[in-house]
């Protein structure tokens, strides 16, 4: 992504990579050899608190265009945008989007910037399957250990302008 992002009106993107492992009782984090066939959309209604405030996205999953109408480079997915673009002032609280486990933190490069992964199981959701969130472009690296247990709506990092 790199700067041509972290300047528009001043507000900053951060990545949301929702991907729904359809492996019933799989507890390891892999990318299964067919990933087109199992991300599947959850079905599940979101529910937010009174005093939320939903931002807008910025740029939709799957879009070949950029926010400013530029194309994205065929070297990166193929051209086709692999997260949901929200911008959000830095150091806005990032909450986890539903209970879950810190299964991978790390700094990537200019797609990507500082990250962190949660892993929801279906003890932890209701769904018969696993779901994997991925928060990127963040401040600064979460407090949360590697394993550590969160809540729905749990802070577990800050938006920021990395990558």
């Amino acid at each position: 992504m790199g700067s041509h992002w972290q300047e528009r009106q001043g507000k900053l993107t951060l990545v949301v990579l929702l991907s729904v492992m359809l492996l019933p009782g799989c507890a390891a984090v892999e990318r299964p050899p067919d990933q087109a066939s199992t991300i599947r959309p959850s079905g599940l209604d979101p529910v937010f608190p009174a005093q939320a405030r939903c931002p807008a996205i910025a740029s939709p999953f799957g879009s070949r265009t950029r926010y400013d109408g530029s194309l994205r480079p065929k070297w990166a997915f193929g051209g086709y945008h692999g997260g949901i673009d929200i911008s959000l002032a830095e150091g806005t609280p990032l909450v986890a989007l539903a209970a879950g486990t810190m299964v991978s933190k790390g700094e990537g490069g200019q797609l990507e910037g500082i990250y962190v992964w949660l892993r929801h199981s279906p003890d932890d959701t209701g769904l018969p399957y696993w779901v994997y969130s991925k928060y990127q472009h963040l401040e600064s690296p979460s407090a949360l250990p590697i394993g550590a247990k969160v809540a729905a709506g749990q802070v577990i990092a800050r938006s920021g302008k990395t990558g």
